[in-house]
Order: structure tokens, then C-alpha cells, then sequence
């Protein structure tokens, strides 16, 4: 086991657990001006290991939950959910599993209730899982892990600095700034090309015709003088 050399630590480490949790992950859940992000729920990603009695828990990943997902300000962990977080999963990061999940409570205490103990008993089962709350107005954080059939509260943790391109890929993706990609139905694509291939065409058409009209128009004028100076002699 190689653990993270440039380290810093939050809060207080107590227990036999250490949990470990990279720094684009914590900049992430902690970035400011996020209008898009209704409820801002998180599917931890990374790996858990154990030396010498010793667990340890590493969070090197996340996965936004969509704000649809939300009701009640509860996540709903539906098959539908849980299809598009594994589809992510697939396209930004490899050698992961989840480790836990995460959300902001904005406004409210972070402190673990009765409806998040039940999500993260139903939807995050198995052992060493995270829950990591979080008050973004009030500046507070929780984290707890699920030991010996209860979340137990930790105290502290540790973020850690290491090359992650794939959670630095899914920020760049994924910020408030990128600009979405609009799905076009592909018939409508089509049409859209013909009504602009016919717009060009009548564009050129009407120069035609304007360019037409207007050499009629001269040689009119050129007539009507000829006519007029024979009138004349």
C-alpha cells in the first residue's frame, strides 16, 4: 500500500479507519456559483483496502446526482438514477467502485437523519461506505461510515494531492461554464438542412431576377432616348 505523501489534514483522526479524499474531489464539492445544481448530491468514487488491521478508504472520483433524481430533497436511487451514474462511471474513470455518497444540505444542519440513514441502508450497502454531509452556507461538514450496522460519525480525514486526470476531465465536462450540447432529432436535422439549402437557393434566385430588371431597365431607357432624338431630327 503506497499512501498519498502530500497530505493535509481536516479535523481530528481518531480510530482505526482512515479516510482519504483527493483534492478535485473536495474542490468540486465545494466550488461556488453553482446555479445548475438544485440539490448538489454526489456518488463517491475510488477504493478501500486493508493493511495490517489498519482500513483505509480513498475517494479519488465522483458522479453528480441529477437533480430530477430529488424529491423532497432526497434523492430517490431509482434504477433510472443508477443507470446514468454507471454510464458516467464508464466514460470518465476506470478502476473505481463506489465508496459512498455525498450531499449538501444548504441551509440545514449537517447532521445525519432518519431518512438519510434509511437511502444510505438501502442504496449503499456493505461495509466502510461514505456518507459525507455537508452546509455549504453555514460552512459545516459531517462524515460518517457505516460500521457494524450503524453510521458512526468521524471526526476527521485527510485530503491528499495526486496526478487525476480523470476527475479533472469530469470537472472540465461537467462546470457550470461548459457550454451543453442541444440534442437534435436526426430528421429534424434533415429538414433544417433542406429549409437552408432552399433559403440559399431563392436568395440566388432573387439576385437573378434583381440583376434581371435592372439590365431591362437600361436597355428601356436607352430606347426611349433613342426614340426620342429621332423624334427630334
Amino acid at each position: 500500500l503506497q499512501l498519498p505523501k502530500n497530505i493535509r489534514q481536516i479535523g481530528k483522526i481518531q480510530g482505526a479507519g482512515r479516510i482519504y479524499m483527493e483534492d478535485y474531489v473536495y474542490t468540486y464539492l465545494h466550488g461556488s456559483g453553482r446555479p445548475g445544481w438544485a440539490h448538489r448530491g454526489s456518488i463517491f468514487l475510488g477504493n478501500r483496502c486493508q493493511e495490517n488491521g489498519q482500513k483505509y478508504i480513498f475517494v479519488s472520483g465522483l458522479v453528480r446526482i441529477p437533480d430530477e433524481s430529488f424529491q423532497d430533497g432526497i434523492p430517490g436511487c431509482t434504477d433510472l438514477m443508477w443507470g446514468g451514474i454507471y454510464q458516467e462511471m464508464m466514460q470518465y474513470y476506470e478502476d473505481v467502485e463506489i465508496v459512498g455518497w455525498g450531499m449538501d444540505v444548504a441551509g440545514a444542519s449537517a447532521k445525519l437523519t432518519g431518512d438519510l440513514e434509511r437511502i444510505h441502508r438501502n442504496a449503499f450497502q456493505g461495509e466502510d461506505k461514505l456518507l459525507f454531509l455537508m452546509d455549504s452556507l453555514e460552512k459545516e461538514e459531517a462524515l460518517y461510515v457505516y460500521e457494524k450496522n450503524m453510521l458512526r460519525r468521524k471526526e476527521g480525514y485527510y485530503i491528499y494531492y495526486e496526478k487525476n486526470p480523470q476527475m479533472r476531465e469530469y470537472m472540465l465536462r461537467n462546470s457550470v461554464d461548459a457550454q451543453p450540447v442541444l440534442e437534435v432529432d436526426p430528421q429534424q436535422n434533415i429538414i433544417n438542412q433542406y429549409r437552408a439549402k432552399q433559403e440559399a437557393l431563392s436568395a440566388k434566385k432573387g439576385r437573378g431576377l434583381r440583376n434581371g430588371i435592372y439590365v431591362a431597365s437600361l436597355a428601356l431607357v436607352a430606347f426611349m432616348a433613342a426614340v426620342g432624338v429621332n423624334q427630334i431630327t
